[in-house]
């Protein structure tokens, strides 16, 4: 099944990877591991096995290539140096939500610092407020420093995201000028430019959704889209629907079909077409690959009269990932080719057996509803692993949609450039502009419908690299059933290795363990405790700048922590006090998960945020609880929450903080302390060496007195605090403090997410999203 151009692809991918998640040094080690088996190998053998030594090299290539290439060279350049730049504006602005509010890619061609100046053509992102058309040279001068990487695990990774498009660095300019406008003889340059128009003739004639939804059929750009309603797009499926190389060549294809010439005329036609589609797209990796793949395909069976399509595949995964190893944490592109794999093994068993299926029916349109359900079966269960690896879920109505939508798209995509055409000539377009824009309004409105779908969005927990695996193989022991190759050696061999998958993961999986995850919310508190035996409560959720503003922490960071690690059922939903920075989370756990307790203080303070609780928990019938000291939860693990504050005279403060509920953690031999905002009211109450401590307040100086740490006397102290927030927190006494007392301190905004995994006998252990 393997051929060799597969097998060079598949290793040269993984040395990719075993560079990016450990190092250069364990890929030269695993490299020499391999040949110094091979070489064991040969002399046992007495012959040489030349294939294991070329796996070895190439793992190490591969290792060697992402080396190089995600080397930033201008950063230890020009480190922390105002540096002066000049190149050409490569994209169209963005809005970056910042006081530069527009963002453009930037090609350079040198950068200056005094006497000394570097050329280079490196690819760098460019904020600015000034307003620049694509094809732009300027000259400006600023700071390059690296793209912010993530700091919480659901939390988009612009960085891997840019690295994908080659762009290491970003740059931000104080100074700009505008030198003049370029005239390249590359491709991609005029395919910006051509783009640029098409796209400046939409934005005048058409308004905000329709207007997005035709960019992103004719030019592919998705800019203009909102966040919640690119949100909407993805959870439908309806996005699918506009990826643009499925579009394009779909219409190729169509257009050649009726073109009057005998098959291999047309199939050359087609060829050459698509060939130019790639040249003009070659700045789009996933383009690149789909417009090459069917290129490729028609040109072998054109001449071999056949066309192995995984050895093509193979071929062009592995041709752009060597130019660009990158290209292999560029979300989009993984997807693509995870698709087109799955489509090259598993359609024609899954349509025979499909069509026969159907034939015994008597079904008509029998070859339309076997493609349907081939195609749904394909991209809905067998994409599901990499879809919540790389999505978090995957679309149930993709493959419908795609099928109703496809064939209005390409009839837009048709009359469009005349269209376009009349509107930038005449202004004006009588005829085919009211039809497009009903049509763009008809689309705009379709996901709001497919929303009301039942179960139109599976949402799963991230799977393991371990899960992936076997059910991929387990994938393919169903397509040797579905080819009647089930009772054989290689399926055999198959079936043992799932099995031994399977077995090692109930030998190591953690019985009698509590597991405790501080989320990294900002500026704020967000907590999971979740035990082994599937007990889950929730602690506070984070909360946005202002409730009322359209970034909600606890819907874009909180609600996705908690899905993609499978926390679905919620036994208990912990609010420490109404503050905005604690609720956020919560009400949107309430909104969208299974929570059956919701437990608050009863103080004396009602606002916003305790009304809208209640009134979610009362639609959503979750049993709201008002606990204070003394009152405990007891979980069948052996779990045990004791609330010590507040006490009847915090409850009566008008400050919330006072109010807050103060829990002692028990699991066996260890002890946790959740603090929310509370100030310092050390009593008998309060536990004696505790294993946890979350420090109060977010470390501010209101809270962890000496007395307070000094009777506590915590091992840790976890500070849940925003990066270069406003308050200046944590505050330097209160560290100060902490570290006098002998606790080792972890910061939320240092280190990302923070998860303890703890035993009953006391014994824990912890890991960070930035790797302590």
């Amino acid at each position: 099944m393997f051929s060799e151009y597969m097998t060079i692809c598949i290793f040269y991918i993984l040395g990719i990877f075993i560079s990016k998640t450990f190092d250069m040094s364990s890929a030269l080690f695993i490299s020499l591991f391999v040949f110094f088996v091979a070489m064991i190998l040969s002399i046992v053998k007495r012959r040489p096995k030349w294939s294991i030594f070329l796996i070895s090299f190439i793992l190490l290539f591969g290792a060697c290539r992402y080396f190089d290439q995600s080397q930033n060279t201008l950063l230890y350049e020009f480190p922390e140096k105002y540096v002066t730049v000049s190149g050409v504006i490569y994209s169209p602005a963005t809005n970056n939500e910042t006081d530069f509010q527009n963002r453009y890619t930037l090609k350079l061609s040198s950068v200056s610092y005094q006497d000394k100046t570097i050329k280079t053509n490196q690819k760098i992102l460019l904020n600015t407020k000034e307003d620049f058309p694509f094809g732009t040279k300027i000259t400006a001068s600023g700071f390059i420093r690296e793209i912010d990487g993530i700091d919480n695990e659901n939390e988009f990774d612009f960085s891997l995201y840019y690295k994908g498009k080659g762009i290491l660095a970003r740059f931000t300019a104080y100074e700009i000028q505008k030198t003049g406008m370029a005239f390249l003889l590359l491709t991609e340059f005029w395919a910006g430019k051509v783009r640029e128009i098409a796209d400046s003739i939409i934005n005048t004639h058409f308004d905000g959704v329709n207007s997005a939804f035709l960019k992103s059929i004719i030019t592919g750009n998705k800019g203009g889209f909102t966040r919640d309603y690119l949100d909407i797009l993805l959870k439908t499926g309806i996005y699918r629907c506009l990826y643009t190389p499925f579009i394009h060549i779909s219409l190729i294809f169509l257009l050649a079909g009726l073109l009057p010439f005998g098959r291999k005329h047309r199939d050359a036609f087609v060829i050459v077409l698509v060939f130019l589609y790639a040249l003009f797209n070659s700045s789009s990796p996933t383009i690149l690959k789909a417009a090459l793949l069917c290129a490729f395909l028609l040109l072998r069976k054109q001449i071999f009269g056949f066309a192995n399509k995984l050895d093509v595949l193979s071929k062009i995964v592995l041709t752009l990932t060597i130019f660009d190893p990158l290209l292999c944490f560029n979300s989009g592109f993984v997807m693509s080719v995870a698709s087109s794999v799955l489509v090259c093994i598993s359609y024609a068993p899954l349509y025979e057996r499909f069509y026969r299926l159907l034939s015994k029916r008597n079904i008509p349109y029998k070859k339309f509803f076997a493609k349907l359900m081939t195609l749904w079966i394909i991209f809905v269960l067998g994409s599901l692993p990499v879809a919540t690896y790389l999505f978090s879920g995957v679309s149930v109505y993709a493959t419908l949609f795609m099928t109703l939508l496809m064939p209005v798209i390409i009839f837009v995509l048709i009359l469009s450039p005349f269209m376009l055409l009349s509107l930038g000539i005449f202004g004006a377009s009588p005829v085919l502009f009211p039809i497009i824009d009903e049509i763009m309004t008809v689309m705009a409105k379709l996901p709001y419908l497919a929303e009301k779908l039942p179960a139109y969005y599976i949402t799963a927990r991230t799977p393991e690299l371990w899960e992936i695996i076997g059910f991929y193989l387990l994938w393919w022991v169903f397509l040797r059933f579905l080819k009647h190759k089930f009772k054989t050696p290689k399926t055999a061999v198959i079936l043992t290795i799932v099995l031994g998958i399977a077995v090692s993961s109930v030998l190591t999986y953690d019985y009698n363990t509590l597991s405790i995850y501080f989320v990294n919310v900002g500026q704020g508190d967000g907590a999971v405790l979740h035990t082994s035996r599937g007990e889950t409560v929730l602690i506070d959720g984070g909360g946005s700048a202002d409730y009322t503003q359209g970034y909600n922490i606890g819907e874009s960071v909180y609600l996705p922590y908690l899905t993609s690690h499978g926390f679905s059922d919620i036994d208990v939903a912990i609010v420490s006090h109404t503050h905005k920075d604690h609720v956020e989370g919560i009400i949107a756990a309430l909104e969208n998960l299974d929570v059956k307790t919701l437990v608050m203080p009863y103080a004396a303070t009602v606002n916003q945020y305790h009304k809208k609780l209640c009134e979610v928990a009362e639609n959503k019938g979750v049993n709201i609880e008002y606990l204070a000291e003394a009152d405990e939860i007891i979980f069948k693990s052996g779990l045990k929450i004791t609330f010590i504050a507040p006490d009847s005279d915090q409850l009566k403060s008008d400050e919330l903080n006072d109010t807050s509920l103060v829990a002692h953690v028990t699991y066996g031999d260890f002890s946790a302390l959740f603090t929310g905002d509370s100030t310092d009211d050390v009593t008998d109450s309060y536990p004696k060496d505790v294993d946890l401590l979350k420090v109060a307040h977010h470390g501010s100086k209101t809270a962890s007195s000496e007395e307070y740490l000094e009777h506590t006397s915590p091992e840790y102290a976890v500070i849940s605090v925003g990066e270069d927030n406003s308050y200046n927190l944590p505050a330097n006494e209160v560290l100060y403090r902490l570290k006098k007392s002998g606790a080792k301190i972890l910061r939320t905004d240092k280190l990302g997410d923070i998860r303890f995994k703890i035993k009953k006998d006391g014994t824990f252990t912890y890991k960070t999203l930035k790797g302590e």
